[in-house]
């Protein structure tokens, strides 16, 4: 599948990176690359880290803040767990029937309920949520990792700092530590991630 990166703004800043003040940014004559040379390597580590989907997010240009906040995922950019989960293999459900097969399987782990199970309820109220874009046609793109930069004074500098970055990192499975590298993009995870930021829902 083709990787599509997408250019957004305004600048999304993960919640819990602090930022660096604009007095405190510095600039970086050494790099020469113009926007779009960087944009097109940034496209190619991307693909060599397996992302499947990912957006830039920036202030527009000539705008003061020259940070950038590369979001994206390297999981499957289609979930069908929600079949197993709700018990639609092989079958294309109506949104009612996606309801009442949610609702027989949320009684037996509800939190009010008797065998209460908060981890499994919200994970299946999770797959629902999926049939449920499904079946409008739509997809979730759940970009669970983020690399934002702001040391720059200039957009340019701060996403090829995010595309040096991403080399590096490719460099840990180059030595042959692949599980290392697992651990290192880990560290890319927004503290929110769970409750929603980075996602963005596109009509398929």
């Amino acid at each position: 599948m083709k990787l599509e990166v997408e250019d957004k703004s305004p600048l999304k800043w993960p919640d819990d990176r602090p930022r660096i003040r604009f007095q405190d940014r510095k600039g970086q004559a050494a790099w020469k690359l113009k926007w779009n040379d960087v944009l097109v390597l940034l496209h190619r580590e991307l693909s060599l880290v397996k992302a499947t989907s990912a957006w830039i997010t920036r202030n527009s240009f000539g705008h003061d803040d020259g940070g950038v906040a590369v979001w994206f995922s390297r999981g499957a950019a289609d979930d069908y767990g929600w079949q197993d989960a709700l018990g639609f293999i092989g079958v294309v459900p109506t949104k009612d029937q996606i309801t009442r097969s949610y609702m027989q399987a949320a009684q037996k782990v509800h939190p009010d309920g008797p065998t209460p199970n908060n981890e499994a309820f919200l994970a299946l109220t999770k797959h629902r949520d999926q049939a449920l874009r499904w079946v409008r046609g739509e997809r979730l793109a759940e970009h669970e990792l983020c690399m934002a930069v702001d040391t720059f004074k200039e957009q340019r500098h701060n996403l090829n700092a995010i595309r040096l970055t991403l080399s590096a990192l490719r460099q840990i499975e180059r030595c042959g530590s692949p599980v290392m590298m697992e651990q290192a993009f880990r560290g890319f995870r927004p503290a929110l991630a769970a409750q929603g930021v980075g996602s963005v829902s596109t009509v398929a």
